[in-house]
């Protein structure tokens, strides 16, 4: 029943020369103020078919839709700003016959549709029985008007607009965030009787090898061996504007496995106050040397050093425990192949046990 409303609306007015053209001037919202106007609501008629509109504003002129356009951007363009070129083709309004689609003294209005841009068919389903439809003329193009051949314009063919390519120039601040939209107003495709919409670019932040960025914050991660974790380290890194740094730890500083260090203001610039920069944020990764590597005696050394921090194992009787040796971890040491009662294998304990479908090999079994 909506679904007829609507229809029956739609024919109303294209077929009401007076609500047509109200509705090419204002839309939808032009024919249900009119009408309530007309029904002594609080808008006066007159005023709309003046140009007017309540309390003496002007007609809002319809646009044609905004085109949205994805520019691939790197970490380092957010953080130095850029100025990238993109490309956009578009139909402009032809400028050799103002958008007429040629001679306007010979434009007719179609006889097929009448000038409403709209036709009514009536189609038969069987016998006694037909359906009536309502669509946009073919013969027009839905426009209500129609150009002789020979008085179409040499340069649009007769379609009011022409393909144009446009050159913009796309400022990418610096400190911008990801999805961030530069707009340029007026920029899209151009029909007679409406505002051009605007084009709109939206920055797609690609990832970077060594940076993730959250906000104006950088963050990395960073492997040391464990003698820089314990006696400090110092490395150099290229920054995102070319230029190297040395970071280094702090006096007496130690590196535990996991911990995260911030590097102050080096990070991107704040986007609009590029005046300050957001933090580098670094976890270290610390590097244990192999199983076997250190010598008996160095590893007397090293428990003198660290003899004021006791190990546990110092404190236990062993004399009578049976020992117990751990290896290197591999995923296929898990027991995968215990029955649940009836029956059934633990399936999450067999997917545990493999990688991709295949069961990883570990180098020390």
């Amino acid at each position: 029943p909506d679904k007829f409303k609507d229809i029956t609306h739609a024919y109303d007015v294209l077929y009401d020369e007076e609500k047509r053209q109200m509705y090419d001037r204002y839309g939808e919202d032009g024919i249900k103020e009119g009408g309530a106007a007309g029904g002594g609501g609080g808008m006066d008629l007159f005023d709309l078919l003046s140009g007017r509109r309540p309390g003496g504003g002007q007609p809002k002129q319809k646009r044609t839709k905004d085109v949205l356009f994805s520019l691939k951007v790197t970490l380092e363009d957010i953080y130095k700003g850029k100025t990238a070129k993109m490309a956009v083709t578009r139909h402009r309004i032809c400028t050799t016959c103002e958008g007429a689609g040629g001679d306007k003294a010979h434009v007719k209005t179609c006889n097929k549709c009448q000038g409403r841009g709209m036709r009514t068919q009536t189609i038969s389903l069987g016998p006694g029985m037909y359906q009536q439809s309502t669509g946009p003329c073919d013969a027009c193009k839905a426009e209500g008007k129609i150009i002789p051949e020979q008085y179409k314009c040499k340069t649009c063919k007769g379609e009011t607009t022409k393909k144009e390519k446009k050159v913009l120039e796309v400022e990418v601040p610096k400190g911008a965030p990801d999805r961030h939209r530069i707009t340029f107003f007026g920029e899209a495709d151009e029909i007679p009787g409406y505002m051009a919409g605007d084009v709109v670019i939206e920055l797609d932040v690609q990832e970077h090898s060594v940076f993730k960025r959250k906000g104006a914050d950088l963050m990395m991660n960073k492997s040391v061996t464990l003698l820089e974790a314990l006696a400090g380290f110092k490395f150099s890194m290229e920054h995102l504007d070319g230029k190297k740094v040395l970071i280094s730890s702090s006096p007496a500083e130690i590196v535990s496995p996991g911990s995260k260090k911030t590097v102050k203001e080096l990070g991107l610039p704040l986007f609009n106050a590029n005046y300050t920069h957001g933090n580098l944020f670094i976890t270290f990764e610390v590097l244990f040397p192999p199983s076997g590597s250190i010598k008996a005696e160095d590893l007397a050394k090293l428990e003198d050093i660290f003899k004021a921090y006791k190990r546990e194992s110092m404190d236990i009787d062993s004399k009578d425990l049976e020992t117990f040796y751990t290896i290197d971890y591999c995923t296929s040491h898990h027991n995968v192949h215990q029955k649940k009662a009836g029956g059934a294998y633990d399936e999450d304990d067999e997917d545990e046990g493999h990688a991709g479908g295949q069961r990883v090999q570990c180098a020390n079994q």
